[in-house]
């Protein structure tokens, strides 16, 4: 069986200790764009409850035309 070899080491050791070396920041990375899409989810949420807020409060819901036209 032929094996491949960089810096005198298999490539097999060599691919695994770069996993290894880079688990941790991909876990980083994982860990921000959650936190990104919580915060911006929960400022959609206050955004839109603060609409529907002002809208209530200026008698503008539930006006429109109605199902008749």
């Amino acid at each position: 069986m032929v094996t491949f070899h960089i810096a005198g080491l298999p490539v097999e050791e060599v691919l695994l200790a770069a996993i290894a070396a880079a688990g941790p920041l991909i876990a980083l990375i994982g860990w921000e764009i959650s936190s990104r899409v919580k915060r911006l989810r929960s400022a959609l949420r206050r955004r839109t409850g603060q609409a529907r807020l002002w809208d209530h409060e200026c008698g503008r819901a539930e006006q429109g035309q109605g199902v008749d036209g």
